[in-house]
């Protein structure tokens, strides 16, 4: 999750995140690099969230969240499907299959995979913080479990 944060590009411009899926990489043929090219694949990017960030004194927009290789990315990672522009919510569930051929057909579903439909921020700074600045947080990354 990233969300209230303040991106200011000097010599640049965004996307301000670029996903990429390890399975639109090309192989070499062999089983072992051969990927699947359907949705979805293993360690599959999902339950991602960005909201109410500003870039350059704008408001996010779809097209500051670009996929890293096209078209590759595009089978794998999807806006209001893998990541979603808003906090999580009950339209933001996503029910992952497990993974397909040539992945093992025990290959583990994640934890990570699980539906997240809301969000409560921690208390910042934190109650039990002393010392040291109490100025505002400017990038606010929260991993998953």
């Amino acid at each position: 999750m990233a969300y209230d944060n303040t991106f200011t590009f000097l010599n640049s411009s965004p996307p301000i995140v670029s996903p990429t899926e390890e399975e639109g990489y090309p192989g070499d043929g062999s089983p072992a690099t051969t990927r699947p090219l359907v949705w979805p694949a293993e360690d599959q990017v999902n339950n991602s969230f960005f909201w109410n960030n500003t870039i350059d004194g704008r408001a996010q927009a779809s097209t500051d969240i670009v996929n890293w290789q096209t078209p590759q990315d595009n089978t794998f990672i999807r806006l209001n499907r893998d990541y979603f522009l808003r906090p999580p919510n009950s339209t933001t569930a996503t029910n992952y299959p497990r993974p397909g051929s040539p992945s093992l057909p025990n290959y583990p579903a994640s934890t990570f995979y699980a539906p997240v439909t809301s969000y409560t921020a921690f208390q910042y700074p934190h109650p039990l913080r002393s010392g040291g600045s109490t100025s505002p947080q400017h990038l606010r990354i929260i991993p998953g479990p």
